[in-house]
């Protein structure tokens, strides 16, 4: 569990920070993301993609309240960046429905490392709030969530 308290797991950014660095696919479904932690992670993205792996970001609330121009570059930039170096890579983002849940997915090639909880993908969520995240270790639960995350990227 992450909590971004000592007590508590610590900062969910420190685990991103080490999941990115191991992974060669990775999934974050998230309802919000700061520019700041879109700066910090682009060549995380950039790096897996160019590895040949899948760089995926989904925001699930941009559709809806918008984005600054400032984030709007970013993710532009970013996407553009992934799409040329794999196809599979890129920034989405939800419009039939509003989608506000927190999923990273981190596939190491030997292991699925899931995490499920409230953390959005911002400096806030990681590292400035308090938030629960947790690690999904049921195999069966697993499976579900990557399904999950397939539909959410769907074009249906």
């Amino acid at each position: 569990m992450y909590t971004n308290t000592e007590n508590f797991g610590g900062n969910f950014k420190n685990i991103l920070k080490e999941e990115f660095k191991t992974s060669r696919n990775i999934v974050v479904a998230s309802g919000y993301a700061s520019a700041d932690i879109l700066q910090e992670f682009k060549t995380d993205f950039i790096k897996i993609a160019k590895n040949g792996g899948s760089a995926k970001l989904l925001l699930g609330m941009a559709f809806y309240e918008g984005l600054s121009q400032t984030k709007l570059d970013i993710l532009n930039s970013l996407c553009i960046d992934l799409n040329a170096i794999n196809k599979n890579s890129g920034v989405f983002v939800t419009y039939t429905r509003k989608y506000h849940g927190k999923v990273y997915h981190f596939d190491t090639g030997k292991t699925d490392n899931i995490f499920v909880g409230s953390s959005n993908f911002s400096s806030s969520g990681t590292s400035g709030n308090i938030e629960c995240t947790v690690s999904v270790s049921d195999e069966i639960t697993k499976k579900k969530v990557k399904e999950f995350l397939t539909y959410l990227l769907s074009k249906d």
